[in-house]
């Protein structure tokens, strides 16, 4: 369906809540270690499968979806409510490079803005750059890792990012549980 909408030829007013509902349902069975379960066998007919059962053929399917899905993201764009609501910066001087900081609350907490003593690691970061150089943006979300960061719309096509581990629960899909890493 993802695909369909992507090529134009389903309508996505119709099509894309039914895609969110199920790739939701998906991530239900995608567990703390990364493995993707509760996949059946293939055979000519259902069968007994247990829920941690997880096959190739079926995390294959799951990565096309989820291409498919990214493809709609990107093609979407922002989401000016979740940037409004998020408080989420942009770069000061758009000639210049920008090195956004992404992340969850340990780089980044509450709005960013230093309320109630909420501060992360990331906003301590920009004095250590010349920033008539250089833009640093903080991008971080709390209960966010890097793969949620708007589905990597927060970053440009020409950016490079890493993680080192995340913890909380997620503010974007609240529906989805989080494992430390």
């Amino acid at each position: 369906m993802a695909w369909g909408v992507n090529e134009g030829v389903l309508d996505a007013a119709v099509y894309k809540p039914v895609i969110e509902k199920a790739w939701a349902g998906l991530l239900q069975h995608v567990y703390a270690d990364g493995r993707l379960g509760d996949i059946q066998q293939t055979g000519p007919e259902p069968a007994y499968y247990p829920p941690t059962a997880s096959y190739t053929y079926g995390v294959g399917a799951y990565l096309l979806a989820a291409s498919e899905l990214k493809r709609m993201a990107i093609a979407s764009g922002p989401d000016p409510a979740l940037h409004a609501q998020l408080n989420l910066p942009v770069p000061a001087n758009s000639k210049l490079p920008t090195l956004f900081l992404v992340g969850d609350s340990t780089v980044r907490n509450g709005h960013g803005d230093g309320a109630n003593n909420q501060m992360g690691w990331g906003d301590e970061m920009a004095p250590y750059f010349d920033t008539a150089k250089i833009n640093v943006v903080n991008r971080a979300i709390g209960g966010a890792q890097l793969a949620d960061v708007h589905h990597g719309r927060a970053l440009g096509r020409d950016a490079r990012a890493d993680e080192a581990g995340r913890r909380g629960a997620d503010p974007v899909r609240p529906q989805r549980q989080r494992a430390a890493g």
